[in-house]
């Protein structure tokens, strides 16, 4: 590969990862600012890898054989997932002694599992972007393509957890979390269910 073409490859890959992922900015903020130690750090750092390669591998897959693309409303379902977490939150904020209990290794478990879930279905959309994109590349450009993904994905996470730990949005957390949380993914799930078109096929049914 050419240095000019593989500088070409790079600033395209780091426009489309940062065009489809600047919304994952908030919301590993908003998780890491639910955790304190290392494990969580660690989960939340795995689970990111683990939902953004699903988004590449689904968008890899189609590219190569488009007819296993999903419909766009189809993918709007997964808008569910933190209209989910959305109702779980509320339900912590309200029992925390409970929560409390079950801390440790089933916490990181659980936070692993929701920010993976939440992650691919904040991304969904993503797959219509990532689709076109991988298809219009090489196999040695895709390489490239995913060592930046990669590389961008552990750059996100470092700046949603400094992001998270500025005074300023601390204390705001500590102030309205049991509200910012809930408010945050009901409308990330309402916004996907809608910018899919899951809403409008459900009611033309």
């Amino acid at each position: 590969m050419n240095i000019v073409p593989m500088f070409t490859t790079i600033a395209s890959a780091l426009a489309v990862y940062i065009s489809t992922s600047i919304d994952d900015l908030f919301i590993l903020m908003l998780f890491f600012s639910h955790v304190d130690d290392k494990r969580g750090y660690r989960s939340i750092l795995a689970a990111q890898y683990l939902g953004v390669t699903t988004l590449v591998c689904i968008s890899l897959i189609a590219a190569f054989f488009l007819q296993l693309v999903p419909q766009t409303w189809i993918i709007g379902f997964l808008g569910l997932v933190p209209i989910a977490l959305a109702f779980r939150s509320i339900w912590e904020s309200r029992h925390k002694e409970q929560v409390k209990e079950h801390a440790d290794v089933k916490h990181s478990s659980v936070l692993f599992w929701n920010v993976t879930l939440v992650t691919i279905s904040a991304g969904g959309d993503n797959i219509g972007i990532y689709i076109p994109y991988f298809a219009t590349f090489q196999r040695g450009e895709l390489s490239l393509i995913l060592i930046v993904f990669a590389f961008m994905i552990s750059l996100f996470c470092y700046l949603g957890y400094r992001f998270s730990h500025i005074s300023f949005m601390d204390s705001l957390r500590k102030k309205y979390a049991h509200i910012i949380t809930p408010t945050v993914f009901f409308c990330l799930g309402f916004f996907i269910l809608h910018e899919n078109g899951t809403f409008e096929k459900l009611l033309n049914l």
